[in-house]
């Protein structure tokens, strides 16, 4: 069985949006401006260096359920741990979504010297990016739990193992026994519109 192209979009997007997340907090260009006057004391910025840790740490989490669920060394995907493995990555891309948000409804707002000129600094666009691939990616995973209703509703017998052609090699090399394709042939069609076979 392929992996399904909702758990690849998945895994390409968050590991994207958590390198983008951990950029923005790093860097501290959350705005332009030349003198912080009690700048770090304003709830905004305590809420977003409170979140913005907290995100990355929910969203390594979520990429090593996903790495579980989505394939690893099991012949097929285990659609529910990929499941949670997208509601969490779906929390962690609000999580700092929302600091993210609430420094920029605020920027204006905040400590700056008399007649300095305000700006968006490049971090906080960096954030905006990487909360909004999480909860793409977070949500392309989450999809999974749809195969799992399907599944219940419809029970699926074991793949039977391909049968060898020729004599058996005897130099003990690993041969899978499993026929990833079997559910897209029907007969002597294949069933399958994907432009490749490619695969995780």
């Amino acid at each position: 069985m392929r992996t399904p192209p909702a758990m690849i979009v998945g895994m390409v997007l968050c590991p994207c949006g958590l390198l983008l997340t951990l950029t923005g907090t790093l860097a501290p260009n959350w705005r332009k401006v030349s003198l912080l006057l009690g700048y770090f004391e304003q709830v905004p910025v305590r809420v977003a260096q409170g979140l913005m840790p907290t995100s990355l740490v929910v969203a390594l989490l979520g990429l090593v359920v996903a790495t579980l669920g989505v394939r690893c060394w099991h012949k097929e995907p285990r659609h529910v741990l990929a499941g949670v493995a997208g509601l969490v990555l779906l929390l962690s891309g609000l999580l700092s979504l929302v600091p993210a948000s609430w420094y920029t409804h605020e920027l204006w707002a905040l400590p700056a010297p008399a007649g300095s000129t305000l700006a968006v600094g490049y971090s906080l666009v960096l954030s905006y990016l990487g909360s909004c691939l999480e909860i793409l990616g977070g949500l392309a995973l989450a999809l999974s739990f749809h195969h799992c209703c399907k599944e219940c509703r419809i029970p699926k017998p074991p793949p039977s193992p391909v049968p060898e052609a020729g004599p058996r090699s005897t130099t003990g090399a690993y041969r899978n026994p499993w026929d990833v394709l079997e559910d897209e042939r029907d007969g002597q069609h294949w069933r399958s519109t994907l432009p490749c076979d490619s695969d995780l």
